[in-house]
């Protein structure tokens, strides 16, 4: 069986941290590291910024949309389920909506409970929610779901395609041919210890940090951004996030290593700075 390459370690090191690779696949990796330092300590930096992804503060809901979602919410016949479930679900959408429409983020979340009001209780569970507010990026009001394939919602569905265009993102750099075929170009900058990072001993601000983190997501697709925000931010298998955006699992787990490296980078490029 071939040596694994620098290149292929860092397009399946997400799925290594998850626990997702089979045995055989694993062991390689992990024999792999035991004599590479820039892999392991790619590794580091992505469970770090894994890490940092999971410890995300809880987004506020601001009042004026609190009170905009009581307002919808009280006119329905439903509403004492309706403002449970706004109270439950809409940080986490604001959070969200923020990862790709950070200027309409409070806009689309009032959309997205109007039509969940719409259809009643059953579309306030937060898999539904998802769909609704992710429904809303083709901007066709008779967009219903993910699997109407007569309506605009089919197309929004397109925009989560893995295979689409998309923003140049940080990845690391390999030698694409020749001897050191797979081999990193630069090796991984040093980062800081976890305490200097997200510790006591942090010399980093939470905002300055989050920021970053956001402005990150700000630029991948809509996919990546949604696959980190459901596995990383709230805890979300990529089985059961793939099965609320309706993508292979596949598609899902390579939007996530490839959401992740991004932010890795763009981590990579504050921490050295910082420090």
């Amino acid at each position: 069986m071939a040596t694994l390459t620098c290149s292929r370690i860092v397009s399946i090191a997400s799925d290594y941290l998850d626990g997702a690779l089979q045995p055989e696949e694993r062991a390689e990796v992990d024999a792999h590291l035991r004599g590479c330092d820039a892999c392991s300590q790619h590794l580091a930096q992505l469970r770090m910024t894994i890490d940092i992804l999971a410890g995300r503060p809880d987004v506020a809901v601001p009042d004026e949309l609190r009170g905009a979602l009581a307002q919808m919410s009280g006119a329905e016949s439903v509403a004492d389920v309706a403002a449970r479930a706004a109270v439950d679900h809409s940080g986490y959408l604001l959070r969200l909506a923020r990862t790709f429409r950070p200027d309409g983020a409070e806009d689309a979340v009032q959309s997205t409970w109007l039509r969940a009001f719409g259809e009643g209780p059953g579309a306030f569970s937060r898999a539904r929610l998802t769909q609704l507010l992710l429904a809303q990026e083709d901007r066709d009001p008779e967009a219903q779901s993910f699997n109407d394939h007569d309506g605009g919602a089919d197309r929004a569905v397109e925009q989560l395609d893995a295979d689409a265009d998309e923003a140049e993102l940080f990845y690391p750099s390999f030698y694409s041919e020749g001897p050191d075929a797979g081999a990193w170009i630069d090796q991984p900058n040093a980062w800081p210890g976890p305490n200097r990072i997200l510790g006591p001993e942090s010399d980093l601000t939470t905002t300055e940090l989050y920021g970053v983190v956001d402005d990150a997501l700000g630029t991948v697709s809509p996919l990546q951004a949604t696959a980190v925000s459901l596995v990383d931010f709230d805890g979300e298998t990529a089985e059961h996030a793939a099965a609320t955006l309706d993508v292979d699992v596949a598609d899902l787990r390579r939007a996530l290593n490839e959401g992740r490296n991004h932010v890795r980078g763009s981590l990579d490029s504050y921490l050295v700075t910082a420090s």
